[in-house]
């Protein structure tokens, strides 16, 4: 019997909590003094309901089903707690991530325009280089092709031929590279 009482005073109370919270929907006060007082009334019917043998049992049955949805519930809200540890710590990470990768695009960036100039001024050097390749191997050619001409060499006339395209390679070499220097491309060239 006293576990049935023990039980009854919690479905007395459950009943007062669930009376009140009508009772909190009520627009006037008079309203829910009725409903508390109705939820009175009906705690004090189960408290005597309860008395009775065949009540204790269902009233255990109650219970332990009661302190089953209890613990899962306690469950649920470990595990709600667990989940909402992991999406802060998933949003902190996102945002050190995301600040890390601002530094590195950054530091990309900056490497980025240091390779440009870089390549330019090798680009600069590698066409000045070439540039003079050209020149020397056109003025040599000309010698060559004179030379060889005012010898009587009978490969004079090959000579020439050869020191002509060279003087053209080298002209557009200059034209080309003119206009890569105009159109501000590469570092001049000297």
């Amino acid at each position: 019997m006293i576990e049935a009482r023990g039980w009854g005073f919690g479905s007395v109370a459950a009943v007062a909590i669930a009376g009140m919270g009508f009772a909190s929907f009520a627009k006037e006060a008079q309203t829910a003094v009725l409903i508390g007082g109705f939820a009175s009334s009906i705690c004090v019917s189960l408290l005597t309901y309860l008395k009775t043998h065949r009540v204790e049992e269902k009233t255990d049955a109650i219970g332990a089903k009661t302190d089953a949805i209890g613990t899962k519930a306690d469950k649920a809200v470990e595990n709600a707690s667990v989940a909402a540890g992991k999406a802060e710590e998933t949003a902190n990470l996102v945002q050190e991530n995301a600040a890390h990768n601002d530094e590195r695009l950054e530091m990309l960036t900056r490497s980025t325009l240091e390779n440009k100039k870089t390549g330019q001024a090798i680009y600069g050097l590698v066409n000045s280089q070439s540039g003079k390749q050209l020149g020397i191997y056109a003025v040599m050619a000309r010698r060559m092709a004179n030379t060889s001409a005012a010898a009587g060499d009978p490969r004079a006339e090959d000579d020439a031929r050869i020191a002509d395209q060279a003087e053209k390679d080298y002209l557009e070499h200059e034209q080309k590279q003119r206009r890569v220097d105009d159109a501000g491309e590469a570092p001049q060239h000297g």
